[in-house]
């Protein structure tokens, strides 16, 4: 049988109180198959089967015992923009220093092609 279990991690913006940590331990410990291990002071990870329980329910048990998650930060459509064109520009030229010579090559061999 294939393994169906995910892992969440969560960070939080402070160190976590004992008192948030031990109300976690609670709600998450009556959950059957539900692991959990604090990795460092502000964040930990949940091992869960997916099957069983979503995401969305996980993280709503945690934020209820008065966790508060670190937002990820949200790229504008600018920058994301640039990291695509970056990202296609290293994956056809790679990361070395582009000079006009080996252009023009590269170039004129797509052209006889």
């Amino acid at each position: 049988m294939e393994d169906f279990s995910r892992t969440l991690n969560l960070v939080s913006t402070e160190e976590i109180p004992e008192g948030v940590w031990n109300a976690i331990e609670n709600s998450l410990g009556s959950k059957e198959g539900v692991s959990y291990k604090r990795n460092s002071q502000n964040s930990f990870s949940i091992k869960f089967p997916s099957y069983q329980y979503s995401s969305e329910y996980i993280l709503d048990i945690v934020k209820k015992t008065g966790f508060k998650e670190r937002k990820k930060e949200k790229k504008s459509l600018w920058r994301r923009w640039i990291d695509s064109i970056a990202s296609d520009t290293d994956s056809s030229l790679g990361s070395r220093r582009l000079d006009c010579c080996s252009l023009n090559r590269l170039n004129q061999n797509q052209v006889n092609k």
